[in-house]
């Protein structure tokens, strides 16, 4: 296994637009990705597809991080095989399509349930239309706080 086969200094060098701790979150995440990588045999980028990264992010479901945290890790896995994709490393972008198994947080059922401010004690209206909180989109009649 080469040293610098997966290339962290030189990504690392590329985040210069990012915050400190961003650039040492990017850093701690892909250190933890690579450790995983090797010890099943991968040896560099190139053998990392789709499948890979989904299986990275089961394991790390499994290991019970929280939600933010496993959303976070696979934003910055993204980010580090898009830059390969960039810079030439990598013939395809492994990252672009990938998307951490993460459901979004959301008040499943409880819109319905909301009272708005100014009439407390009566029940919302039947009529999306008709209850002011409320607007219509292509997504729906849900209320804007409730869209993730």
């Amino acid at each position: 296994m080469a040293a610098d086969a997966w290339e962290r200094p030189q990504f690392e060098a590329s985040l210069h637009a990012v915050s400190d701790n961003t650039r040492a979150a990017y850093r701690r995440d892909l250190a933890g990705f690579v450790e995983w990588a090797e010890r099943r045999g991968l040896d560099g980028p190139a053998q990392v597809d789709r499948k890979v990264l989904r299986r990275y992010v089961a394991y790390l479901g499994s290991r019970g991080y929280a939600r933010a945290t496993v959303a976070r890790r696979a934003a910055g896995l993204r980010r580090y095989f898009r830059w390969l994709s960039r810079s030439g490393t990598l013939a395809a972008p492994v990252g672009f399509a990938f998307q951490s198994a993460i459901r979004p947080y959301h008040l499943a059922g409880t819109h319905a349930r909301l009272v708005p401010h100014h009439t407390p004690g009566r029940p919302v209206a039947a009529d999306p239309a008709r209850t002011p909180w409320r607007r219509r989109t292509d997504r729906g009649t849900r209320p804007a706080y409730c869209r993730v």
